[in-house]
Formats: C-alpha cells, sequence, structure tokens
C-alpha cells in the first residue's frame, strides 16, 4: 500500500501546506509590472488634456484638467510614478473624454492608475 502525499495546486500563495504556520509575516505583491510607454503617453495626454480643457463646464473639470496636466508633465520627464500618482485625481470625465478623442495609451494608463 503506497502513501501518497498532499497536492497543492497553488498559482500563488504563502504558507501553503500541512500545519504551516506564519507569525509577524508581510507579504507584498508587486501587480501590473508593465511599464508605460511615457513619451506616447504624453503626446496623448496632451492631446487629451486640449480636448478637456474645450469642453469643461464644471470646477470637478478643472481639476480633472490640472490631474491630466501634471501626469503629462511628469511623462515628459520620465516619472512613471508621478504619472500614476496625477492620473488617480483624472476621474471618471477624464475617461469619458479619452474614449471620445481616442486616446487608447492614455485610457490604459488612467484606468491602471485609477483601478477602473
Amino acid at each position: 500500500m503506497s502513501k501518497e502525499g498532499d497536492t497543492y495546486n497553488v498559482g500563488q500563495g504563502v504558507g501553503v501546506g500541512r500545519n504551516v504556520r506564519m507569525n509577524n509575516t508581510t507579504v507584498n505583491q508587486a501587480q501590473g509590472t508593465e511599464t508605460l510607454d511615457l513619451p506616447a503617453l504624453a503626446d496623448q495626454l496632451a492631446k487629451l488634456r486640449a480636448e478637456m480643457k474645450k469642453q469643461a463646464t464644471e470646477p470637478d473639470h478643472d481639476v480633472s484638467v490640472g490631474a491630466i496636466a501634471a501626469a503629462e508633465s511628469a511623462a515628459k520627464n520620465g516619472d512613471e510614478k508621478s504619472v500614476l500618482d496625477h492620473l488617480k485625481n483624472a476621474g471618471q470625465w477624464a475617461m469619458e473624454i479619452g474614449l471620445k478623442v481616442g486616446v487608447p495609451v492614455a485610457i490604459e494608463a488612467i484606468k491602471k492608475a485609477s483601478g477602473f
């Protein structure tokens, strides 16, 4: 009579196995490790910003335009972290205008930053 061990089919896991104990454990998981095409993003953010400025009618729109402008500047400077930090504040309106204007790199960056 043969005795087989436990089988664990785990894509990602921490502390997998029989009688696992973990104390004072911190797990940091990296998500979305792909980098942005900052030159293309800067160009598309400029296009998006120009259209947003034309259509802005509310104070929240101006805040969104400012976030896009700050992200554009950060992209031109090669600072991906700052780009994403600014795009978190761009909001749904920026996404809507981006879809109308046709700026796919900018839309994906806004999604990545905002969790849309």
